[in-house]
């Protein structure tokens, strides 16, 4: 009996048809992923934002726990009322003056910006930077225009309120009892391997609740030092700039060039020696920060 080597037809172009499919499919899932990220952007930020604050409550209220004996829920209880007592306290002390100041910036800084166009065209090398363009003045205008961006204006603050209202329950109730969500991780991966993934998830906890703590101390540091040395110089608005850099230092890199924008154009309502001085203490703050 004699046997055939030939395979059937089509055969050997099997596996070939499975690898493009299985290439396929994993390029559409990517795609589908990508897509999924670009558009829910604010909710995974939103979905950090409120692990950062769960970290946070977490790690303060085990450090509560720790030195006073209290139960982990009695100290997480302790520690959102006294937030909550000194952030009333603060805004009821100084809420008012400093949201005065605030919306004062917001009104000024659009000012101060056409003044500082105007300043910059005695120069002629600032006519030759502004002639190439021509609709700068017109985007300026329309940019400041308050009564035409009131609706977006007030649509924003109702965003705004919605989305700290999300992060601040959100972040409590992940803070309440954070090792279910660890340990739901943890089951996502072989058995064999959960050890190694449940010390590395301690130890990424651990780094982010120090790093988290060290933004806070240097906002705080950032902000105090920025405000007066502000009013040192003589700059309006100081506390509220002062806020402001607190807040924008939280973002690395970019926030300190932003914070120090506003800071620079009200300078420039007044001279450009003060402009200067500006730029050197805020340089000086970022040197001694960093």
């Amino acid at each position: 009996m004699q046997y055939s080597n030939q395979t059937p037809e089509g055969a050997g172009h099997e596996p070939a048809m499975k690898r493009i499919l299985a290439t396929v499919a994993v390029v559409v899932a990517a795609l589908l992923l990508l897509l999924l990220v670009w558009y829910g952007v604010s909710v995974v930020l939103l979905v950090f934002a409120s692990v950062l604050l769960a970290l946070f409550f977490s790690k303060v209220s085990a450090f509560v726990s720790g030195h006073t004996g209290l139960a982990y829920g009695w100290s997480l209880t302790l520690v959102t009322l006294g937030l909550l007592a000194l952030v009333g306290g603060g805004l009821w002390f100084t809420g008012t003056a400093l949201g005065q100041q605030v919306d004062e910036l917001l009104e000024r800084v659009p000012h101060a910006l056409q003044q500082a166009q105007q300043r910059l065209e005695q120069h002629a090398w600032a006519r030759r930077l502004m002639a190439e363009i021509p609709q700068a003045g017109a985007k300026i205008a329309e940019q400041t225009d308050v009564v035409a961006k009131a609706p977006g204006v007030v649509s924003n603050v109702f965003s705004a309120l919605a989305y700290c209202v999300v992060f601040v329950a959100l972040g409590l109730y992940l803070a309440v009892d954070p090792g279910v969500y660890i340990r739901g991780l943890v089951r996502l991966v072989p058995r064999p391997r959960r050890p190694r993934v449940q010390e590395v998830l301690q130890e990424v906890g651990a780094t982010l609740g120090h790093w988290l703590v060290g933004r806070l101390v240097s906002m705080g540091i950032v902000g105090g030092i920025t405000a007066v040395g502000l009013w040192i110089l003589g700059v309006p608005l100081a506390p509220a700039l002062g806020l402001f850099a607190a807040l924008a230092e939280f973002v690395p890199n970019i926030g300190p060039v932003l914070a120090f924008v506003p800071a620079l154009l009200l300078a420039l309502t007044e001279s450009t020696t003060r402009a200067l001085a500006v730029l050197l203490l805020y340089l000086g703050v970022q040197g001694f920060e960093s």
